[in-house]
């Protein structure tokens, strides 16, 4: 019986380790990460000059890396070709707001859904007189993105400014479900990068414990992170942060009054956008960027984080772009539609963006200027 019991083990851990190499043979490697990776810049809140947040950019004139993809960035600290200060006659100008998804993180800076949009618009529309300027920076959350716009690039003079939104956007203080005080706010906290602990101090490799060591060992399994990515129950297993648990409170549509109050501040944030180009004389559109399960999967029919941004801006009058019919529809999968051992998209999936982007600009009243009419 025994001897039964452990050739059905032997047979199930041989199974397993002939996937797992299958899968390295078939899908890329993790990204390497070459030297220099890109810096940024730390600007801390200050409310005495009316700084709500904190935010970072990025350095400008560099030439250095993220990850393994070579990055440019110009004399404003953004991943983004030289933009005159002054907006030539004639031209309609278009800024791209948002974190990592915006930016491109993983892909080459043509392959951006920013940069995908300005050829198609231009291709379009017949215009050299367009320009989209991509602000994304990695990290940023959405009222750090309106800091940077009405701190560093206001002065640019947009017609459009758009905001890229990714479901943790919305500040995360604690776990969803836990209680929360009656009529409290939900802040973000601040941001500023934190210096990594020293030897022996908690969280150091010194001190990590055997679980944490295997946790680290298995997250370089191609087979474990194809399983693990898709099961949110098992990426709280995994990855037990409070990111975690938001992320799955959001693919299962769960409703609290941390949850309610964490949208409130969001609404929040997308309003002064939309007041700064009142004062601006911009319009806003918001662009949202789906999850990965949503991506690759029908399975979470209750992620309807898009459905709260819908009626933030059916209330304010903010036009949402919500790509996700499109995305499902082209049919992407894990790796061929992704950045190799993470969730962000690759330039397949930011293709579909900017189609999807480019043809409501020409059908609504946030479209761009025809060349007839300039």
């Amino acid at each position: 019986m025994v001897s039964r019991i452990l050739l059905a083990i032997g047979s199930i851990v041989f199974a397993l380790l002939g996937l797992e190499l299958a899968l390295r043979v078939v899908q890329p490697a993790r990204p390497a990460v070459l030297q220099p990776q890109i810096r940024h810049i730390y600007v801390p809140r200050d409310p005495a000059v009316g700084r709500l947040s904190d935010y970072w950019y990025i350095a400008p004139n560099q030439d250095a890396y993220q990850l393994d993809v070579p990055v440019r960035t110009s004399s404003l600290g953004i991943r983004n070709r030289e933009v005159s200060p002054e907006k030539p006659v004639g031209h309609y100008r278009i800024i791209v707001l948002g974190d990592s998804h915006a930016f491109g993180y993983g892909v080459v800076e043509e392959r951006t859904w920013p940069r995908l949009l300005e050829t198609k618009l231009q291709s379009s529309l017949v215009m050299t007189g367009l320009e989209v300027i991509n602000a994304g920076v990695e990290g940023l959350s959405v009222e750090q993105e309106v800091q940077l716009l009405e701190d560093r690039l206001l002065y640019l003079k947009p017609d459009l400014v758009i905001l890229t939104y990714y479901w943790n956007d919305m500040p995360m203080r604690g776990l969803p479900d836990e209680a929360w005080p009656e009529g409290a706010e939900m802040l973000p906290s601040t941001m500023m990068p934190q210096a990594a602990p020293a030897a022996g101090q908690p969280g150091s490799a010194a001190r990590m414990s055997v679980v944490e060591r295997a946790k680290r060992v298995l997250k370089n399994s191609y087979l474990l992170y194809n399983v693990v990515q898709r099961v949110p129950a098992l990426q709280a297993r995994f990855y037990p942060t409070g990111e975690t648990q938001w992320k799955n409170a959001t693919l299962e549509g769960r409703e609290s009054p941390r949850i309610r109050s964490s949208w409130k501040f969001v609404e929040s944030q997308i309003v002064r956008l939309k007041a700064l180009g009142t004062k601006d004389n911009f319009k806003t559109i918001v662009v949202v960027v789906p999850l990965f399960e949503q991506m690759i999967s029908d399975a979470y029919p209750k992620a309807a984080y898009q459905t709260e941004l819908i009626r933030i801006g059916r209330d304010h009058g903010i036009d949402i772009v919500d790509p996700l019919p499109a995305i499902r529809a082209s049919k992407p999968s894990y790796p061929r539609s992704f950045i190799p051992f993470d969730g962000h998209p690759n330039g397949l999936i930011y293709e579909v963006i900017a189609d999807v982007v480019a043809a409501r600009l020409s059908s609504t009243n946030v479209s761009v200027p025809s060349a007839a009419s300039r």
